[in-house]
């Protein structure tokens, strides 16, 4: 079974110019951290963008032994597709690429249970039991390609996780601590958000690399650091449920 993680990012964030690229910790940039945390896995990793001129900077990321792919400008699923076939994948783990501290563990516990599911093919995988910003999902390159034909010239940008519809939906638990879900926010959208990840990244310094998830949680509770960007929260899940529904009637 071939499997790819496929980390989504784009250079044009209004609310925070240039996100993906700045300076955490003595140079140490977002998609640095998520890369390298992310190689623990053993499974390879494809940065997908667009071919919109800006997001060629994605190609500096090559240096971390990862590859770039670039697709469809407003449709992610579709440039996951075209990424997974140009890569002879079987298998996308989806992730975020704002979400910079995602769980290595969450997604080795994703790609352990397809890998003893017979009937995976045909679902959605997707982790639960981690804070927002800190799981992934996974699915097949088939089934994506199923759901995604005749809707090539679509919009799915915001919630694009609507393509998959009635997919049977499969939660996979990754136990971690006890945590107040709604303080704990782990995604790269604002000011607020890149403090909160700078705090976290100076304080671990190069051992961000591989601590584990369970490290990080104790250190942002013990602290209470979810107090720097737990002010947004409201606004973030406002934006977000706006630009879904502004992208699905643009498509009905």
């Amino acid at each position: 079974m071939k499997a790819v993680m496929l980390l989504s990012a784009r250079s044009t964030s209004k609310r925070l110019p240039n996100k993906h690229f700045l300076n955490l910790w003595k140079g140490l940039t977002p998609l640095n951290v998520l890369c390298r945390r992310l190689s623990r896995t053993g499974i390879p990793i494809c940065i997908v963008t667009t071919t919109n001129k800006s997001d060629e900077v994605f190609d500096n990321l090559k240096g971390e032994g990862v590859s770039v792919f670039k697709g469809s400008i407003d449709n992610i699923p579709y440039r996951q597709y075209m990424a997974a076939k140009n890569l002879g994948a079987e298998w996308i783990i989806s992730i975020d690429g704002d979400d910079i501290l995602t769980s290595p563990e969450g997604v080795r516990t994703l790609f352990d249970t397809i890998k003893n599911d017979p009937a995976a093919e045909d679902k959605l995988f997707y982790t639960v039991g981690l804070p927002l910003g800190m799981n992934a999902s996974a699915y097949s390159v088939s089934l994506l390609g199923k759901k995604i034909r005749g809707k090539e010239q679509l919009q799915f940008e915001t919630g694009w996780g609507r393509v998959f519809g009635d997919v049977v939906k499969v939660e996979v638990s990754q136990k971690t601590l006890p945590f107040p879900d709604k303080k704990l926010r782990f995604t790269l959208d604002y000011e607020q958000d890149f403090n909160f990840f700078q705090n976290i990244v100076s304080h671990f310094e190069t051992s961000i690399e591989t601590v584990s998830t369970d490290n990080i949680l104790r250190y942002v509770l013990n602290n209470k650091i979810f107090d720097i960007n737990e002010s947004i929260i409201e606004e973030y899940w406002k934006n977000f449920y706006r630009e879904k529904e502004l992208e699905e009637n643009a498509s009905k």
